[in-house]
């Protein structure tokens, strides 16, 4: 597994580093939180799985989750890849990318990401900061990273695209977001 840490100054101060098994319940409970199920309103973000310790712990020993740790070492945020645990929604999202990219089917790629920042770190630029160093950690082992978007959730729509995430239609509900690292 490969360990990643780096530091980020600004409004905050945030280590992004490779998830550890100790993280797991703060994991747990971020995920719960943003769980659609839980929310009114789709405008605020939502995720529409919600993953178990055993995927954490799966999830984390491969080595496919970053946390956003603040000085306190509060966990403020996660990103993640799932490459342990098939669901109806990613056999559908695998399909659908390789009838929409076939020539993409030859690259590394990795299916199920998904980030979770908590109310603090919202609207406060991290995003940007979090994404590069995603992108500086998973590009050593995908070529590719998918994801689903809402089309309700228009505030995550659009924060997609200004990371540069190509939205590709996929039903009447999501896009497809697709990230070439």
């Amino acid at each position: 597994m490969n360990n990643f840490n780096e530091k980020h100054f600004g409004k905050f101060e945030i280590t992004i580093r490779t998830a550890k098994l100790d993280d797991i319940s703060n994991l747990m409970q971020l995920n719960q939180k943003w769980y659609f199920k839980n929310l009114t309103s789709l405008e605020n973000g939502f995720l529409s799985v919600i993953y178990d310790s055993k995927f954490f712990t799966d999830a984390i020993n491969k080595g496919d989750v970053l946390v956003f740790e603040h000085v306190d070492l509060k966990i403020g945020g996660y990103v993640l890849v799932n490459t342990v645990m098939k669901t109806e929604q990613l056999t559908l999202v695998q399909e659908a990318y390789s009838n929409l990219k076939p020539d993409m089917q030859s690259k590394k790629i990795a299916y199920g990401a998904q980030i979770v920042l908590d109310s603090e770190l919202q609207g406060s630029f991290f995003i940007v900061i979090a994404q590069k160093a995603y992108v500086k950690f998973f590009k050593t082992r995908y070529d590719v990273l998918i994801t689903t978007v809402s089309k309700q959730n228009q505030r995550a729509c659009r924060i997609n695209i200004k990371l540069g995430i190509n939205l590709l239609e996929f039903n009447k509900d999501y896009y497809i977001g697709e990230l070439v690292l």
